[in-house]
């Protein structure tokens, strides 16, 4: 996942991921102030996917 280099507060993410054999799940996220790290984790059947921003 890409992420802007200089996020502004309020902008949305959207994750779609799927495990293999299973069905395409989403979750969306927003930034909250620019400059802080985020650490995130969306958990969907059979996955477990991690996105970071430092």
């Amino acid at each position: 996942m890409d992420f802007d280099e200089e996020p502004y507060s309020g902008t949305k993410y959207t994750v779609t991921a799927r495990a293999e054999g299973g069905t395409a799940q989403a979750a969306t996220f927003t930034t909250r102030s620019p400059g802080d790290t985020f650490v995130g984790y969306f958990t969907v059947p059979d996955l477990a996917l991690k996105t970071e921003r430092e």
